[in-house]
C-alpha cells in the first residue's frame, strides 16, 4: 500500500516537472520565432539579388571567352582567309567545330556580307561595326527564332544574346565572328539552384514584361499573346490577375533599382516582397521575390 502511494507521488512529481519544462520552453519560444525586422528582410533580398547578379556576370564572361577562343582557332582563320579571297574553303565545317559550345555562330565581313552561318542568320550591322574596332562586344537581349532570325517565322520567339569578336587575318581585322547564346537555357540553372526558402525565386525579365528564365511556380493557364518560349514553354507574363504591371517590373523597367519590403502582388497575384535591378546594357531586369508571409518568418529556411 505504501509502495503504491509512493509510486503515485512519484508520478505526480514527474508530471509537474515535465509541465514546468514545457512551460519554460514555450515562454522562450516566441523570442526565437519573433518576426524579422524590415531591414533584415531587405538585407536578405538584396544579398540574394547580388548573388544572382554575380552568376549572370560570370555567365557573360564564360560566353565571351568561348567566342574569343573560337575566333583564335587557326583552322577557322585559315578558312575565313580563303573565303575572303574567293578561294575554295570549308568555312561551314570549321564554324561547326569552332562554335560547339555556342547556340549559333556566323562570320560577317566588314561590309555586312555573311560568309557562313549556323543558327545565327540575322546579325545587327551595328554590332558588327562595333566589333570591327578591335574588341569583343555584346548585343542587348533579342527575340529570335530557332535559326537566329529576328522576327522570324520559325516558331515562337526565343531569347538570344549575340557576342561579336574581331577575326584577325594577316594582321588585319577583316571580318567578325558572332556567337549566339540562349540566356533562357544557360541562366535558368544558375538562378534556380539553392532557392531562397520555400517561395523565393530570382528571374530575368525582358523589356516587354516577359520572363526569359522559368518561373518557380506553374505558369497561368491563360495563354498570353506574343509571349516568347522559355525552355520550350510560354513565358509567364509579369501581370497580376488585373493585368497591371507588378511593382517590381514597373520600377525596374523605369530604371529605378530598389527593394520593397512592404509587399505587393506578384505575377501570380500573391503578396510578395522583392528586390530588383535593371541591366540597361542587356535590356533586361533581374528580380528577386519571396512570399511576404515567409519572408517575415525568422526561422524560414534558406
Amino acid at each position: 500500500m505504501d509502495r503504491r502511494r509512493f509510486s503515485r507521488r512519484d508520478l505526480l512529481t514527474l508530471a509537474a516537472a515535465v509541465t514546468l519544462v514545457t512551460s519554460v520552453a514555450f515562454l522562450l519560444r516566441p523570442s526565437a520565432e519573433r518576426a524579422l525586422e524590415p531591414t533584415s528582410v531587405a538585407d536578405r533580398l538584396v544579398a540574394e539579388l547580388d548573388r544572382r547578379l554575380g552568376a549572370i556576370a560570370r555567365w557573360e564572361q564564360d560566353v565571351r571567352g568561348a567566342v574569343e577562343r573560337a575566333a583564335d582557332r587557326e583552322r577557322l582563320r585559315h578558312e575565313v582567309r580563303a573565303a575572303l579571297e574567293g578561294r575554295p574553303n570549308q568555312l561551314d565545317r570549321a564554324l561547326v567545330r569552332s562554335c560547339e559550345r555556342l547556340d549559333g555562330c556566323a562570320v560577317v565581313t566588314a561590309d555586312g556580307e555573311r560568309l557562313a552561318s549556323l543558327h545565327a542568320d540575322d546579325v545587327p550591322p551595328s554590332l558588327v561595326q562595333r566589333a570591327l574596332r578591335g574588341r569583343t562586344v555584346r548585343s542587348r537581349l533579342l527575340a529570335t527564332d530557332a535559326k537566329g532570325q529576328r522576327d522570324g517565322a520559325a516558331g515562337l520567339p526565343r531569347p538570344s544574346v549575340l557576342f561579336a569578336t574581331p577575326l584577325v587575318t594577316d594582321g588585319e581585322v577583316r571580318a567578325v565572328l558572332v556567337g549566339r547564346a540562349r540566356p533562357d537555357r544557360q541562366l535558368d540553372p544558375l538562378l534556380r539552384d539553392h532557392p531562397l526558402g520555400r517561395t523565393g525565386e530570382t528571374y530575368v525579365v525582358d523589356a516587354r514584361g516577359f520572363m526569359i528564365t522559368r518561373s518557380r511556380f506553374d505558369p497561368p493557364a491563360r495563354r498570353v499573346p506574343h509571349a516568347p518560349l522559355v525552355l520550350d514553354r510560354p513565358a509567364v507574363a509579369l501581370l497580376t490577375p488585373h493585368e497591371e504591371p507588378t511593382r517590381a517590373f514597373a520600377a525596374a523597367r523605369a530604371g529605378h533599382d530598389g527593394v520593397d519590403v512592404t509587399g505587393y502582388l506578384d505575377y501570380r497575384g500573391v503578396p510578395v516582397v522583392g528586390a530588383w535591378r535593371w541591366l540597361d546594357d542587356l535590356g533586361a531586369g533581374v528580380i528577386t521575390e519571396m512570399d511576404r508571409v515567409e519572408a517575415y518568418r525568422a526561422n524560414s529556411p534558406r
